[in-house]
């Protein structure tokens, strides 16, 4: 199953999933998990802080891959293992060095694509080609209907000079869930 439009959802089984960003070049691409509780709290999970995978917030990330921006096929996987707590999980990708000088990022030559599966289920997302970006907000969990967790194929691109806090991320989604979640 793919999501091939901005905008364009599909249910999700509410159990365990994998997302794993793959890309192919010299590139430091990261994968990372923005997450916002039923009860409003907010954190990251990324190659700065890997999360847990079997207590709160139940979102890991296995690894930081592309270190060092050489030629390679690379994957970066997170593992969560239950969202029930959660409301809202945002899926980013950004190119490391070109995000923390503001430069553009290289996804034109990555070949990115987000792969979220289990066992019994597997979706497809690949990033927006965008020349004057280096961060993008691929999809969300949202889980505010309990009993039919949705994800959403956001593909928004932004430009940042920086990394530095997560509502500066989440700043970059201009959306209805990014304005509960501030």
């Amino acid at each position: 199953m793919q999501l091939f439009q901005q905008g364009e959802d599909v249910p999700l089984p509410n159990q365990p999933l994998n997302i794993a960003l793959r890309w192919s070049g010299a590139a430091d691409f990261d994968l990372a998990a923005a997450y916002q509780t039923h009860e409003d709290q907010r954190g990251l999970v990324y190659f700065g802080d890997l999360g847990k995978r079997d207590e709160f917030p139940y979102i890991r990330l296995t690894q930081d891959q592309g270190v060092g921006d050489k030629q390679g096929h690379y994957q970066e996987i997170i593992h969560i293992s239950q969202f029930s707590t959660m409301k809202y999980i945002w899926f980013f990708c950004w190119d490391y060095h070109r995000a923390q000088n503001g430069e553009a990022a290289r996804f034109t030559e990555g070949e990115l694509s987000l792969h979220i599966s289990n066992p019994q289920w597997q979706l497809d997302l690949f990033l927006p080609e965008s020349p004057n970006s280096n961060v993008c907000c691929i999809a969300l969990l949202d889980n505010t209907r309990m009993d039919e967790p949705r994800l959403l194929n956001l593909s928004v691109m932004g430009m940042l000079s920086g990394l530095k806090s997560l509502s500066q991320l989440l700043s970059l989604v201009d959306t209805e869930w990014v304005m509960q979640a501030a």
